[in-house]
């Protein structure tokens, strides 16, 4: 296998997930091909967000943070930075996934916020990569009681009469991703639990020696 195989996102996420089914001893071996792997992995990503970036006049540059693991989160972007994080375990779950983390991160670029207006950015980047059909997107809202007693405003967003965002609070940020209601682009890891913690672990050995070695001319927090 050469560097050559990878010449697709989807390519690069199949042969993650591959590797997570093999022995030690067949992982071992593969060593020279996961490194090929992330080297066109990061010439993928690079394409995407350089596309994004010219497309609406963005600055950004970007990272692999093995730190986002203890928070739970697939990406974070520091927009006084114009920094964008990205946990490396993503290329377990899938081409469309990665791309939809990169883009929504991407949004936050001008949007550090999880309000209308970011939703409204977000949903237009994932059209323009072809992730999300052209169509009208309208708002429902619901008023809730806090435990306070208070007033909770919670929205949903609808693309062509289609939930994407749901009861998003205004100004929040504890909100779910538009993958939450599209199969198209949520996460789909294709092996046990058990199965890509393993082959996670060894990945992670894998890209820290090679980081080591100068290998990767990568950006790795680990």
């Amino acid at each position: 296998m050469t560097q050559e195989r990878f010449s697709t996102l989807e390519e690069c996420c199949e042969f993650a997930t591959q590797f997570c089914l093999l022995t030690p001893k067949k992982k071992l071996e593969q060593k020279d091909n996961m490194v090929a792997m992330h080297i066109a992995l990061a010439r993928h990503i690079d394409e995407l967000i350089n596309r994004v970036c010219t497309r609406h006049d963005l600055e950004c540059q970007w990272e692999w943070n093995y730190g986002l693991c203890w928070r739970g989160s697939a990406g974070r972007c520091n927009s006084h930075l114009c920094l964008i994080s990205l946990f490396p375990n993503i290329v377990f779950d899938g081409a469309n996934y990665i791309r939809d983390v990169i883009l929504h991160e991407l949004a936050h670029l001008t949007n550090p916020h999880h309000r209308r207006r970011f939703w409204k950015t977000n949903i237009a980047y994932l059209q323009e990569e072809g992730l999300l059909p052209e169509g009208e997107v309208t708002k429902e809202e619901e008023v809730v009681e806090d435990r306070w007693g208070g007033e909770l405003k919670y929205h949903s967003l609808y693309l062509n009469g289609k939930l994407i965002v749901d009861r998003w609070e205004m100004g929040s940020s504890m909100v779910g991703r538009i993958t939450d209601h599209n199969p198209l682009l949520a996460g789909n890891c294709k092996v046990s639990s058990r199965s890509l913690e393993r082959g996670a672990r060894a990945m992670k050995a894998i890209i820290r020696e090679a980081r080591d070695n100068k290998q990767l001319n990568i950006k790795f927090v680990i």
